[in-house]
């Protein structure tokens, strides 16, 4: 089943719910792999939190945001983002990427920096994003 651009909430199938959560992955060098849906939402957003600290190894959580099939988040999703990153306290390296232009990317740079501050990026790339997600790693082992 192929999720529709439509914004999920409580009322979604159990199915739909599933494929959701599978939104949220792990790859195999420890990145927690986020896959955005067309619409975001609050709900989204928790379902995402609940993944993340499901699926997340010990120590700093660095995530790979792909934002290519995501639409602008409505109010109450960027709230939603806002709760999702201020109650993981192990948060690493956050990079998005987006394989579209600069002023989307700025976009996306702008409600990522208000949700999570620390640690946030925004590229055009999928490449981009793991090599700053690779570069706050190694900052992080030389200060170690």
């Amino acid at each position: 089943m192929a999720l529709g651009a439509r914004k999920f909430d409580e009322g979604c199938s159990a199915e739909e719910e599933r494929e959701l959560r599978a939104r949220i992955s792990v790859r195999e060098d420890g990145i927690i792999s986020w896959n955005e849906v067309a619409e975001p939402s609050e709900f989204v957003m928790r379902l995402f939190r609940e993944e993340i600290l499901k699926k997340a190894r010990p120590g700093p959580i660095d995530i790979l945001i792909d934002l290519t099939g995501a639409g602008r988040p409505d109010a109450a999703a960027r709230e939603g983002l806002r709760a999702l990153f201020g109650s993981i306290a192990n948060i690493g390296a956050v990079a998005a990427f987006t394989e579209r232009n600069l002023l989307l990317n700025s976009a996306a740079r702008f409600v990522l920096r208000r949700s999570c501050p620390k640690n946030s990026s925004v590229h055009k790339t999928k490449e981009e994003a793991l090599d700053a997600i690779a570069a706050a790693r190694a900052r992080r082992s030389a200060s170690s």
